[in-house]
């Protein structure tokens, strides 16, 4: 149970970077400033761990 939740996750949170790189390209910036600063402060390592 706990790994299918970890899997639904993980594919959520690709699902929002998917979605927020294609508001991006469609030239959405202002309106992605307010659930980027949630996403950061939610899961600040985030970035890091993609970066790796």
């Amino acid at each position: 149970m706990i790994q299918h939740v970890t899997e639904l996750e993980s594919l959520r949170s690709e699902a929002v970077q998917v979605r927020i790189d294609v508001d991006l390209a469609v030239g959405q910036h202002r309106e992605l400033i307010g659930e980027l600063r949630s996403l950061t402060a939610a899961t600040p390592l985030q970035q890091l761990q993609d970066l790796n």
